[in-house]
């Protein structure tokens, strides 16, 4: 699925994560003994396109929230399950958890979500298959026609062609397996052009990936961080740079401090770098 503002992605894998609930040690334990039975306490997130969503108990805001895969810090991670392909973008898989986290509030998960998700996740299928319908008759119909008048186009020609055959055999022309073997001929090798047909505007468009790909391979970066070359300064004539009370917040999960009212002071030839607790 893609439009003029998110044209289609290529088909990105979606990956539930498993979690032992609060990755306590009993936990843990209760999970191994639940688990072959198909029960236990456990957590799941989801992965799309490289970021892990899921859904938990919040003091506002709505439940939903993003970490690395595999890094929830509130739960322990047990396994993870491939459940196939999608077709989204990363815009519309945003478009789409924005539009879950005005249902799924953050104070009504044990509530309302974890004991009545599934009337939510039913009304929402609901709605993408009543979006799927509208024209469904007039697109199918028309859909319909077209496979057939294509398919009946096939056996007009072979009628035609057999009808010639039987002229050309009857006045001595062509005996029947000459006129055989050159209809046939003729026969395949059109509808191996048709069905290689199908397939050239894919290859125009693996032609432009390749090109962009090659391109991105041998770009040569102005910026070579192994390298010591270029001019070092003797002596730097730089001050320092203070923060002060640095608060931050992803746009997206605005009850979430990342930082939370930081300050540091870097002088001048320091290097300084913020880690987080994935690492990133």
């Amino acid at each position: 699925m893609g439009s003029l503002c998110c044209p289609a992605a290529a088909p990105s894998p979606v990956i539930v994560h498993i979690y032992d609930v609060t990755g306590t040690a009993p936990m843990k334990v209760v999970n191994q003994v639940l688990r072959p039975l198909g029960t236990g306490a456990f957590h799941a997130a989801v992965e799309v396109h490289g970021k892990e969503w899921s859904y938990g108990q919040t003091d506002g805001g709505h439940g939903i929230f993003e970490n690395p895969p595999g890094e929830c810090e509130q739960h322990s991670y047990r396994e993870s399950i491939p459940m196939g392909y999608t077709d989204l973008t990363p815009f519309e898989v945003e478009m789409l958890i924005a539009d879950m986290a005005k249902r799924w509030r953050g104070r009504q998960y044990l509530k309302d979500q974890v004991l009545g998700v599934e009337k939510g996740l039913v009304g929402m299928y609901v709605g993408w298959v009543e979006k799927s319908l509208v024209g469904m008759w007039r697109r199918n119909i028309l859909a319909g026609l077209g496979f057939g008048v294509s398919n009946g186009i096939m056996f007009f020609i072979m009628a035609g062609g057999f009808y010639v055959a039987s002229i050309l055999i009857k006045e001595g022309v062509a005996d029947f397996q000459g006129v055989m073997m050159a209809f046939m001929g003729i026969f395949y090798a059109g509808m191996g052009a048709g069905q290689a047909a199908v397939m050239v505007g894919d290859a125009t468009k693996a032609k432009v990936a390749c090109h962009d790909m090659f391109q991105l391979m041998d770009r040569v970066s102005a910026i070579d961080g192994l390298e010591p070359t270029g001019e070092t300064p003797k002596q730097l004539e730089a001050g320092e740079i203070e923060f002060r009370d640095v608060k931050f917040f992803y746009p997206f999960r605005p009850e979430v401090q990342v930082l939370k009212g930081i300050t540091f002071k870097i002088s001048a030839g320091q290097s300084v770098g913020l880690v987080g607790p994935s690492g990133g």
